[in-house]
Formats: C-alpha cells, sequence, structure tokens
C-alpha cells in the first residue's frame, strides 16, 4: 500500500474500520477454534469406548469399502445401502487406519464450520455467523447426521458451498467440481443440476446451461449404476436396499403410477409435519418465512438450488415406492430456514433496534449454546447407531466393534491365512469390517439354531444357539458375541 493511499484510508476512517473487521474475524476464528476443540475432545471421550454411534448406513459403506479393496468377498451379504463413494472411502480407510469412523467425522465437522462460516460472512457481519451456528446445533434433524456421519449431510454442504461458488464468486467450473464431490458424497445431484440450467436459461447464458445439462445427464447416468460398486446384480442391490426384488430399473415403474405418487406426497408432508412440531424448528420457520419478504440480491437463487435438492429424496420414493423423505433426511428444511434469515436484511434490522454491546453478547452467547448443544447431543447419544435394514432407525444396537477379540481371533490363524466366516445379520457388518481384509468368504445366517460346519473357520453369532457340542471347535466371547474358532485351522 503507497503511502498516499494509506494517508486516505487514515483521514477517512477506513483503515480504523478495517482494523477493526480484522480484529473481529480473528475472535470469531478463535471462537470457532475453541469449538473445534470441543468437538474433538467429546468425540475422543465418547469414541474411546466406542460408545456414541454412528448411523447405520454410514457403517455399512464401511464395509461395502472392504468389500471392494477384496474381491474375494466383494458378493458378501451387507445389510444393504445406496453406495456412496466419498463415504465409502473416508469411512473404510477411517476402520482400517483407527478401528472409528474419526476421520468421517472430522471432514463432516470441518466442512460444517466451514459451510457456516462461507455463509454468514457471504451475508454480512462475522458477527452473526454465530447465529446460523445456533440455528442449526440447536436442531435435532443436523446434529444426528452430524454425528452419525450421514452422507445426506455432507451432500447438502456441498450443495450449499458450490451454489455459493455459483451465485456470488461466479465461478462456474468451481461449482461444477463441488457438485460432483456432492455426488460423491450422495449420488443424486442431478435435480440441483436441472435447477441450475433452469437459471442458465433464465438468465439467456445457453452455453452454461449446455454444459450443465450434459453433467445432469452424466450424474445421472452414473446415479442409476452406482450399484455395481457393491452388488454382484441388480436384484441383489434391489432386494438389499429395498427389500424388493426388481429385474431392472424399469421393472421398479411396475406399481400403479397414484399408489406411488400418493405414498410421496404423504412421506414428503409427513416429514414436515414430523420436522415443524419441534416448537424451535417452527419458530426458526416463522422467522425465515418473514425473511423472505425482504432477502438480498441473488439469495432467492440459492434458496432455489438448496431446496431443489429435495427433489432427489422425492423422486427416490416416488420411483422406488420406498419412502426415502422420512424426517432426519430433510435437512435441507433448516439449510434454507439459515440461508433465508442470513441472506435477509433482517440482520441490518436487528442492528437498528439493540446497541452493539448487546448483540455481541448475545452472538457470544449463541456460540455457548452451540458448543453446549453439540456435546450433550454427543453425551445423550451413547451407545446408539441406526442399523436397520430400512434406515428407519428401529434398530438400535449398541457399537459391535470389538478390537481386543478381533486380535485374539487372528493370534489363533497363521499368519496370511485366509478365512471362512459365517456370521448372522447381527454381526455381518462388523465381521466384513473387522475381519474382511482376511477373508476369502463371508456367509450370512439367519436360522435361530447354528450347526457348526468344518467347512468353516470362524463362526461369529450373537443370538443363536449351538446344536452341537464339539472340541474341535474353541469358543471365545466378548459381551454378547460368540466367537467359534475351528481348531483344525491352526494346530499345525
Amino acid at each position: 500500500m503507497s503511502f498516499l493511499n494509506l494517508k486516505k484510508l487514515l483521514l477517512s476512517g477506513q483503515l480504523k474500520q478495517s482494523l477493526s473487521n480484522l480484529s473481529l474475524d480473528n475472535r470469531i476464528s478463535g471462537l470457532y477454534i475453541a469449538m473445534f476443540t470441543a468437538f474433538l475432545i467429546s468425540v475422543s471421550f465418547f469414541r474411546a469406548d466406542g460408545s456414541l454411534g454412528y448411523d447405520g448406513d454410514t457403517l455399512i459403506l464401511a464395509s461395502q469399502f472392504i468389500k471392494l479393496v477384496n474381491p474375494e468377498i466383494f458378493g458378501t451379504f451387507d445389510l444393504g445401502t445406496n453406495p456412496k463413494p466419498l463415504i465409502m472411502l473416508i469411512g473404510g480407510v477411517s476402520y482400517l487406519c483407527f478401528d472409528n469412523l474419526i476421520l468421517l467425522n472430522l471432514t463432516f465437522f470441518i466442512s460444517f464450520l466451514y459451510m457456516i462460516n462461507r455463509v454468514g460472512t457471504r451475508f454480512g457481519d462475522h458477527l452473526f455467523v454465530s447465529i446460523g451456528m445456533l440455528l442449526l446445533a440447536s436442531n435435532p434433524f443436523i446434529l444426528t447426521p452430524l454425528f452419525g456421519a450421514d452422507g445426506s449431510l455432507l451432500y447438502l454442504i456441498f450443495v450449499t458451498l458450490a451454489t455459493d461458488s455459483l451465485i456470488f464468486e461466479n465461478k462456474f467450473g468451481k461449482f461444477l467440481s463441488i457438485m460432483f464431490l456432492a455426488w460423491l458424497a450422495r449420488p443424486g445431484v442431478e435435480t440441483v443440476l436441472f435447477g441450475a440450467v433452469i437459471l442458465f436459461f433464465i438468465n439467456r447464458n445457453q452455453k452454461r446451461a449446455l454444459i450443465t445439462l450434459i453433467c445432469a445427464l452424466f450424474c445421472l447416468l452414473l446415479s442409476t449404476n452406482v450399484w455395481r460398486l457393491s452388488y454382484q446384480s441388480y436384484p441383489e442391490f434391489q432386494t438389499a436396499v429395498f427389500g424388493g426384488v426388481h429385474g431392472s430399473l424399469a421393472d421398479t415403474f411396475g406399481a400403479p403410477f397414484f399408489s406411488r405418487l400418493n405414498l410421496t406426497l404423504t412421506s414428503f408432508f409427513n416429514g414436515i409435519y414430523d420436522y415443524y412440531r419441534i416448537p424451535t424448528n417452527l419458530l426458526v420457520l416463522a422467522l425465515a418465512t418473514f425473511s423472505l419478504f425482504n432477502l438480498r440480491p441473488n439469495t432467492t437463487k440459492m434458496l432455489f438450488l438448496i431446496g431443489s435438492s429435495l427433489g432427489t429424496a422425492i423422486l427416490a420414493t416416488f420411483i422406488s415406492g420406498v419412502n426415502l423423505v422420512t424426517t432426519h433426511k430433510l435437512p435441507e428444511l433448516a439449510f434454507v430456514a439459515l440461508i433465508a434469515i442470513l441472506g435477509s436484511r433482517i440482520i441490518q434490522t436487528l442492528e437498528s433496534f439493540f446497541s452493539s454491546r448487546s448483540l455481541r453478547f448475545f452472538c457470544a452467547v449463541s456460540i455457548v449454546f452451540s458448543i453446549l448443544g453439540i456435546s450433550f447431543y454427543g453425551y445423550l447419544s451413547q451407545g446408539k447407531y441406526e442399523i436397520a435394514l430400512d434406515g428407519s432407525g428401529a434398530g438400535n444396537l449398541g457399537w459391535r466393534s470389538l478390537e481386543s477379540s478381533r486380535t485374539l481371533v487372528l493370534d489363533h490363524f497363521p499368519i496370511e491365512t485366509q478365512l471362512t466366516i459365517c456370521a448372522d445379520s447381527d454381526s455381518i457388518t462388523f465381521a466384513t469390517l473387522d475381519y474382511g481384509l482376511s477373508a476369502k468368504r463371508i456367509d450370512v445366517v439367519n436360522s435361530p439354531v447354528v450347526t457348526l460346519h468344518d467347512s468353516y473357520d470362524l463362526y461369529i453369532l450373537r443370538n443363536q444357539s449351538i446344536d452341537t457340542k464339539s472340541s474341535s471347535w474353541t469358543h471365545l466371547k466378548d459381551k454378547d458375541i460368540h466367537y467359534y474358532l475351528r481348531k483344525q485351522s491352526f494346530e499345525n
């Protein structure tokens, strides 16, 4: 900066204001560091004994990564979920390295904080980023996928960052790149891309509209074939994920049109009702609705694109005939409300009614309550994760990764032994995670009574009883998991 410009800044008072803003930015950054540290402490404490749970689909995705790495067990049964490449990769690597999904937690939390900071500062003062944090940190439908590492939330974070790049930075290439990251986190970005095509046509930018349309169709092609990453056939995928058998994608349209339409609309409105019957969510909705009358330029476009992502779950429900618009799968509602509030001039209205000191105090309190909300939610979530086949959360089980048992079991077998394993459906996910790299075959058993066969080296059972007792098997037990090891496998 030249001396002349510096003199002008000093005379105009802009330098003082710039230094004040810089100081404020540093304080806000310090608060985020404090929040991140608090999160790490919470995660370290609760993950130390594996008591804090994950979304069931996330655990299954990590096991699908193991099956992808070891082709010999590629066709192994799992509890069923649509493959999400980025979650598979980070979750699988994290589990192999740390016996938990801590890398996924860090990915989610860093992305979440970055998105909040980006959106808050995009719409105004750094100070009011804390309001956005409070809105989301008080919402269990955001905290659940945040702590559970649900791909739906990471997808939405990337969608929000992508729309920010397009609308406020006009960086088209960056927009498409981040949208592809969103697809990797959860296939189904096509509805957002189609929304962008509409905006480009309105703005008479046919070149961008055409490129975006091609990208949308390419992503659609990938989405309809992503099941191949984890399943050997489409009927196998349909059976595992949706509980029904269809020979091809076209067969899913066999159900009557109005039946599928009725299911879709009913599921959508029930999800919205369940979401907004929570008083805090209803209050935020009222504030967001009021904010719609005073939006800043470009905010409407951002709301339209983020809201377009709701179409993914709606269309998937209509096509599959399975409810994929459950309340916990609608984080878009919270994000749209946040964009509407921060993207309006309501902040300026607050500044005119309250003193600067009062607003700073309120925002500091918001940060504190955000930290407490996140920490206490982590505490209340101990010992639970969603593992139900349909993703409804009906089957909440405790953490079942027993590292001590895995070491004990593998020590019984000669090094480089490729195991043949049989596990029940309750144990199949962690059987794949804990022993998948050492296995040449993993089968599932659902019978309440199991006969031990010499064709297997290892049984991992939770609720089944054994109809034979033989000295050729060694029995180990860790909590409620039973391990039966064939002695002939390692007595050489």
